[in-house]
């Protein structure tokens, strides 16, 4: 956790911005808050001066609120990721879960079989449980990427953010199910993240981004995972 918050400096969440009058004001603020459990400090409204003055008949607002776009975030846990990479993968799962909101945020293992480490809209878990249930995984097994793509895609179609996106975070290097690359097919927005030296899997990957309309970043060392990671998500996600 200490290294996730050196990692991340001040936490930026997304959110977005919008002109309300005061009459809409009340309704915004209760949907916001029943719909996704938005925090009082999620939800921020502040007299707009030259507006109203603008105006004259009512007094305007201009609302800050979360952005809910929806992520997925699907790790390969096989047995190629034991010891410190598992390590790197606990971290990186703090770092996300610090800087995307909560009920937006999935995050997926995947192998020979898959894990689930957090659901979207977890509301009673936190990122220590989140970092546990990476660390409990045994890295394993062969390098399932079809599997791992299928059940993401199996939960954003259940989940309230049928346009979130997927990270894929994996060395590319499948030795189990169909070619990735044609299991993508019809996907938006899988951003693929090659990990390791090894130019095997680069190909794979970069394919995968491609032919959604993704982006492919390669990052040789894990220690810097979780802050290209970062980097990615406030550009493609927010």
């Amino acid at each position: 956790m200490d290294h996730a918050y050196e990692l991340l400096g001040p936490i930026q969440k997304p959110y977005s911005y919008q002109l309300v009058s005061e009459s809409d004001l009340a309704t915004l603020g209760c949907a916001a808050g029943n719909r996704w459990g938005s925090s009082a400090g999620d939800f921020v409204a502040e007299l707009d001066i030259e507006e109203t003055l603008t105006q004259w008949s009512e007094l305007m607002y201009q609302v800050r609120m979360p952005v809910h776009r929806g992520l997925v975030l699907l790790l390969d846990t096989s047995l190629s990721m034991k010891g410190e990479k598992l390590a790197f993968l606990a971290v990186t799962v703090a770092a996300v879960a610090l800087s995307v909101p909560n009920e937006t945020l999935a995050v997926l293992g995947f192998d020979s079989e898959t894990h689930t480490i957090k659901p979207f809209c977890d509301p009673n878990g936190q990122v220590l449980d989140w970092i546990s249930n990476v660390m409990r995984i045994p890295p394993g097994g062969f390098t399932h990427i079809e599997r791992g793509l299928t059940a993401a895609r199996k939960w954003i179609e259940d989940s309230p953010f049928p346009q979130a996106r997927i990270i894929l975070v994996s060395d590319g290097r499948y030795t189990e199910g169909k070619d990735p690359v044609r299991v993508a097919a019809g996907q938006s927005f899988i951003h693929a993240i090659k990990i390791g030296k090894e130019p095997q899997g680069r190909s794979v990957m970069r394919a995968i981004a491609d032919q959604t309309g993704g982006h492919f970043h390669e990052v040789r060392e894990m220690r810097d995972l979780p802050q290209v990671l970062l980097a990615a998500i406030r550009s493609w996600v927010r």
